[in-house]
């Protein structure tokens, strides 16, 4: 449940981040950062199920590895995005 909220989580961002720029730009700038956030994406979740798998060792139902891996994942990918799409989200002030 915990691996399925958070993989929605990001399909819901990859589509907003699409109708973002779609709207502002064009379907190139869109489809261009939909491929980049999918390539985050699979190399964040690789590089971070690595290191999971070396320090825990967990196999449970709802929590495991994979559950342990998405979250840390998500938290990382936020802030990195937070930055990245820094003038997305708050809107330049001069530009108003």
């Amino acid at each position: 449940m915990i691996t399925s909220a958070l993989l929605f989580l990001h399909l819901i961002f990859l589509i907003l981040i699409f109708y973002k720029f779609y709207k502002k730009d064009s379907i190139n700038a869109a489809l261009l950062n939909t491929i980049f956030i999918l390539v985050i994406f699979a190399v964040g979740w690789t590089l971070w199920a690595f290191i999971v798998n070396l320090i825990f060792s967990i196999h449970g139902k709802e929590i495991n590895n994979d559950s342990i891996t998405l979250l840390l994942l998500t938290l990382s990918e936020a802030v990195f995005y937070k930055g990245y799409y820094k003038t997305l989200i708050v809107p330049d002030k001069e530009k108003q």
